[in-house]
């Protein structure tokens, strides 16, 4: 079992009818759909330009669709030969308010020309290019850049001579404004000196002066000497001459066409000086963006139009300077917004919005303000990045709560420092016969890239990562081929081969080349210790065992092995003779390499097979004799072909881990239909399917959707995630080196492998299988192999409806580390206790969204999934209840607290019900003499139950306003009319006579804006205000000067479930995902844990066994939380509740309330 855990976006009052009436085609409607607002695209712009704006529409479009929005998104072109004057002026008449497009100098400058021109003020955010001149923006006008400017060069090639210790620099430059402006730009940086340098011409021909010159600069420098190249087009031929100048450091810039083009003679030079160049760009990529757009230009143009259509949807909006924290857009269609106002709110969104290009906050001018850019390096004749200057790293800044589950606000701040690039290679079998599908293998290598760059600095990595994919063909000398190419790039850690031929064929080079392999091949005869060859994936000896046991659970006593006579293939044959108690017919081995090519003979290998099962069954039976089928994609041409021998069709089939749970067999219907009348299974890897894995899955099921997911692209990604994670610091290392450092590490990072670090060979240790068979027409999961005891297992399948989206989106990965770490634990608990089950929990997202947290659990149910951990949050716990009674389910919530649920059914919840925190909150009335109490709660169910509780409990009067709930979460409510509201509700209670009146506010993150209103009525100040657990703790509150000033002041006080002591297994456990936990974290991990252990006291998963013996396993169970005794209602019994208050803009404990004891307040 692995011991540890991987790191892990809406309403304006307009109808549609209005806008399309008002306004022609920018908000066209039909009768029968949608609104759409359209964004001008401006010309010239590339392919690839074009492909993520298309792809950045979609997705804003998918969003909209999911929230249930009245409008949608799209673009408009210019017809061709339109100029730009007359799109723009035609764009006007339609409306259209914001335009994307090409962010070069020229374009910036015919664009600012051609809105000036028409005095049409709409907003125009350019993109796609590797720097402009910001100068060409200009302060206060409606031009914006998603690129830096040229002269942002000048600090990232400071930064890379000095870490180079370089002292003096010798620029060789035109003497234009251009050239003169850079070197002075980073003469000022460099701490250096910038000598005078030599000038040259566009029109010198013959570099042979230029290069003596700066030979004698050098000789004459006072320190360590670089040539500094600030003429790009002149770098070739400069290079090509100056062989003399070989000892010396050289560094240059880039134009905005890009690196210099560098061939031969010059391409060789400048790898042998270390010729390093600059040029904007970043190595954290959008991660359901990796298949298409993989450049630096596509992230600009996808971020252009996300940046755009925001700024449309909702100009107006507040704003939290986190990510995370967008005003969301609105249900409604927006109306045409103000010019003005537009181009005030694009900044604001910019400096919000992180996807791809790091930062996007822009400066005074209007373009980017802090930009990452990438230092390449030149390795046989190909540019490699080999460092990055200035990238963003993401802080977890605070936390809010929007509803019963936490939000976490994260923080892009860039480094402004150098950072190593180590690049790490990739053989992944592309085509050939593990070829298929080879799309999932790039999507999962380059998703685990980005995660890489994510998350390395959480693991305390100071690098980051690139990745160059090669084909091998799934053939060996390919793949030794590819290996050099690799090796001369300087690259020296690769993931792969997959296959085990390939992996034999370059290990000796890997090893004479100081190289290391992360393979995914299996065959036991590479299990070698103190070589180069460490392996993500176990010795196939183990899957000998496993296919053994298969063989011998079903009573089978006599197998034909049909298999490749290569040495996957060989050496899984040899080990079943060696271990399997039966005989094995080993005559129908086959060629790899006509596999390969597609040319094999199946018909043939088909009769061969067939003559040998009928020889078999005529002296045994059918009942003991059995085809095991060792191959790869070439499996499902045998599978049809064997379909024509009745002989074939009358014996069970076995399969392997080449073809157990793989795409081809289900893209061939002949295959597929054979295989299920035979029972055609096989064993694979165990593949992680626990929450966390379900959430890095995602991201393959959302790009390859309605496909098979192929399980080595879960290998792939476990692979290329830990190759990041390590390459930094196995530089230079020798292979016998590197073991102690990769096997903590893919203990510690994988996702999907469920493995215990690496064996003495370096093989992966402690793996688990999977057995899948073929069932009504698909893959299903039928057992599982437990390899320390040598057991198969069935597996419990719990539903875990929880928001992974929507307004808790941020939250998730740490939601997601809390229940992967209870589920990695209780399945240790049951192996030691020796079960014969394993917790399986299926997540699904239901995106805060009641609704649709009704349909996740009707879909788990159909599944046949009954017990459920969720939902967290009373909304969508109180929707679903009534599915959850009348189908005999069950469910375990961790945070859910309304009043209206304490009922004694099928629902359990791990936290106290709203009265018990009503009886705290009304303990601090008494303490404070508190005579009427002004109370503003939301309209949801969760403010509406607890406010109801409060009023049951509390003695004195009270005056009660309810706001809109919906409109709060939006961040569109009206705070300064309801601060007012309340303001007057409060004098009112005065002038009546009330005494000792106070405030309480049952809310979420709008609270801090309501505050920060009622700052401005003197009234409000003046009396006490109260929170409840929604508001206490919320860092909204602290971070808005206004609100944190007047919490202060007003001495607010606001009930939270208390935290119970740490643990320190859980606070370790989720140490790597940057997570402190909270009360309602342990009443998570302590949710997972208690419904594991009624099933094994139920012996059983039906959920009405499960539920009459939950509350006595509840009063037994020793939780995180203390004693999880469950009231009648099926609540959690016991209870206290921390008292907090901001001080010097904190929040702190002010006293504790509990039952016996009351409340008590601190020092």
């Amino acid at each position: 079992m692995p011991s540890g855990l991987s790191g892990m976006f809406i309403v304006f009052a307009l109808a549609a009818a209005v806008l399309a009436a008002t306004y022609g085609p920018a908000y066209a409607q039909s009768a029968d759909d949608p609104v759409t607002v359209y964004v001008g695209v401006l010309p010239p712009g590339s392919a690839i330009e074009a492909a993520a704006i298309k792809q950045s529409i979609t997705d804003v479009n998918d969003m909209l669709v999911n929230i249930g929005a009245e409008w949608r998104l799209d673009a408009v072109y210019p017809d061709d030969g339109t100029s730009l004057a007359e799109f723009i002026a035609k764009s006007q008449e339609d409306g259209v308010m914001a335009f994307v497009g090409p962010g070069d100098a020229v374009s910036l400058l015919h664009a600012k020309e051609a809105i000036a021109d028409t005095g049409y003020n709409a907003v125009y955010v350019g993109c796609c290019v590797p720097a402009t001149h910001h100068g060409i923006l200009g302060s206060g006008d409606n031009v914006f850049a998603l690129a830096p400017d040229v002269s942002d060069q000048a600090t990232a090639v400071a930064a890379a001579m000095e870490a180079a210790g370089i002292e003096h620099a010798i620029p060789v430059y035109s003497g234009d404004l251009q050239s003169s402006s850079m070197r002075a730009s980073i003469a000022a940086q460099f701490d250096g000196v910038m000598d005078s340098g030599v000038l040259v011409s566009p029109r010198t021909l013959d570099y042979s002066p230029v290069v003596s010159a700066l030979s004698a600069k050098v000789e004459s420098a006072n320190g360590k000497a670089a040539v500094l190249v600030l003429e790009p087009d002149a770098t070739g031929d400069l290079m090509a001459a100056g062989s003399a100048l070989a000892d010396v450091a050289w560094f240059g810039t880039s134009s905005e066409s890009g690196l210099p083009s560098l061939d031969g003679a010059a391409a060789d030079f400048a790898e042998s000086v270390g010729y390093a160049v600059p040029m904007s760009g970043t190595l954290h990529e959008p991660r359901l963006m990796v298949n298409l757009l993989y450049t630096q230009e596509a992230w600009s143009a996808y971020s252009a139009v996300q940046i755009a259509a925001y700024s449309l949807s909702n100009p107006t909006a507040d704003f939290v300077p986190f990510f995370g924290r967008w005003s969301p857009m609105p249900i409604q269609a927006p109306p045409i917004p103000d010019s003005g106002v537009l181009a005030t709110a694009l900044p604001l969104y910019a400096a919000s919005y992180s996807s791809g290009i790091d930062s996007t906050e822009l400066d005074a001018n209007g373009g980017l303000k802090s930009a990452t850019y990438l230092l390449y390096g030149m390795a046989d004749g190909t540019w490699v990045k080999e460092a990055v200057y200035n990238p963003s790293v993401t802080t977890i800044v605070g936390r809010t709560t929007n509803g019963e589950v936490g939000d976490f606000l994260y923080l892009f701040e860039p480094t402004n420092r150098l950072h190593d690039v180590h690049t790490v290679g990739a053989l992944l079998p592309l085509s050939g016969s593990l070829g298929g599908p080879a799309e999932q293998r790039l999507t999962a290598a380059r998703v685990a890239l980005s995660v890489t760059n994510e998350l390395n600095d959480g693991y305390g990595n100071d690098w980051y990562v690139d990745l160059l994919i090669e084909d091998t063909q799934t053939d060996p000398d390919v793949t030794l081929e590819k290996l050099k190419k690799l090796d001369r790039l300087g690259v020296n850690m690769v993931v792969g081969p997959s296959a085990s031929s390939g992996a034999a064929a370059v290990r000796e080079y890997a090893d004479e080349n100081d190289i290391i392999l992360l393979s995914l091949s299996t065959s036991h005869a590479l299990s070698i210790p103190g070589d180069s060859l460490y392996r993500v994936s176990p010795p196939s000896i183990h899957e000998v065992t496993v296919l053994s046991n298969m063989l011998e659970r079903d009573d089978m006593e006599h197998v034909v092995a049909i298999y490749r006579q290569d040495l996957w293939g060989n050496t899984l044959v040899e080990g079943l003779l060696s271990e399997f108690g039966g005989t094995i017919n080993t005559e129908n081995g086959y060629s790899p390499e006509l596999a390969n090519r597609g040319i094999l003979d199946y018909e043939r290998i088909a009769a061969d097979v067939a003559e040998d099962v009928l020889a078999l069954v005529g002296e045994h039976g059918d009942g003991a004799v059995a085809v095991m089928m060792i191959g790869f994609d070439e499996s499902a041409g045998i599978l049809e072909a064997a379909s024509l021998h009745p002989a074939l069709g009358s014996v069970q089939w076995y399969g392997s881990a080449g073809n157990a749970n793989r795409l081809p067999i289900l893209a061939n219907d002949v295959a597929l239909a054979f295989a299920e009348s035979v029972d055609f299974k096989g064993p694979i890897l165990l593949i992680n399917d626990g929450i966390a894995a379900q959430i890095a899955a995602e991201y393959l099921i959302v790009l390859h959707a309605g496909e098979h997911l192929d399980p080595y692209s879960y290998v792939t990604y476990d692979a290329v995630l830990t190759a990041g994670f390590t390459v930094g610091r196995t530089v230079g290392l020798d292979a016998s080196e590197v073991w102690p450092i990769l096997s903590p590490s893919i203990s510690n990072t994988v996702n999907f492998i469920a493995g215990d670090g690496l064996d003495e060979n370096g093989d992966l240790a402690g793996a688990d299988y999977d057995i899948w068979q073929i069932k009504d027409g698909g893959w299903q999961n039928i057992l599982v192999y437990d390899s320390d005891r040598e057991k198969f297992l069935s597996e419990v399948i719990v539903g875990v409806p929880t928001p992974l989206s929507g307004i808790h989106a941020s939250s998730s990965p740490q939601r997601t580390a809390v229940y992967w770490l209870a589920e990695i634990v209780t399945n240790e608990v049951l192996a030691f206790q020796d079960a014969d089950w394993r917790l399986v929990m299926v997540a699904q997202d239901t995106a805060g969204d009641t609704q649709r947290a009704l349909g996740v659990v009707k879909s788990m149910h159909e599944r046949g999934i009954n017990l459920l951990l969720g939902p967290p949050d009373t909304a969508s716990l109180d929707v679903v209840r009534q599915y959850v009674e009348e189908n005999d389910m069950l469910a375990l919530s961790c945070c859910s607290t309304g009043t209206g649920l304490a009922l004694p059914d099928r629902i359990f919840r791990l936290v106290p019900d709203d009265t018990r925190e009503a009886e705290a909150l009304n303990a601090l009335f008494e303490e404070h003499s508190t005579g009427h109490l002004v109370m503003a709660y939301r309209d949801d169910v969760f403010g509406s139950s607890l406010n109801q509780a409060i009023t049951e409990a509390f003695g004195g009067s009270t005056t009660e306003i309810s706001y809109d709930s919906e409109l709060a979460d939006l961040r569109l409510l009206d705070y300064g009319s309801l601060a007012a509201q309340i303001a007057g509700a409060v004098q009112a209670a005065g002038e009546q006579g009330e005494s000792n009146v106070a405030v309480l506010l049952v809310g979420y993150g709008e609270s801090a804006d309501i505050m920060a209103s009622a700052s401005e009525h003197h009234v409000l100040g003046s009396v006490k205000w109260y929170g409840t657990s929604g508001v206490a703790k919320q860092h909204a509150i602290t971070t808005n000067p206004a609100s944190a000033a007047f919490a202060e002041a007003v001495d607010y006080e606001a009930t939270l479930f208390a935290e119970p002591p740490p643990d320190p297994f859980v606070v370790g456990g989720l140490a790597s995902v940057h997570f402190i936990p909270d009360a309602y974290t342990y009443a998570t991990y302590d949710a997972v844990a208690l419904l594991a252990a009624a099933v094994e006291a139920a012996g059983s998963d039906d959920a009405g066994a499960v539920a009459a013996v939950l509350p006595q396993v509840a009063s037994q169970y020793p939780g995180t939380l203390g004693s999880l005794a469950l009231n009648a209602n099926g609540d959690l019994d016991q209870y206290a509740y921390d008292i907090w208050h901001v001080r010097n803009g904190a929040w702190e404990v002010a006293a504790t309330y509990q039952p016996d004891a009351g409340l008590e307040y601190g020092p």
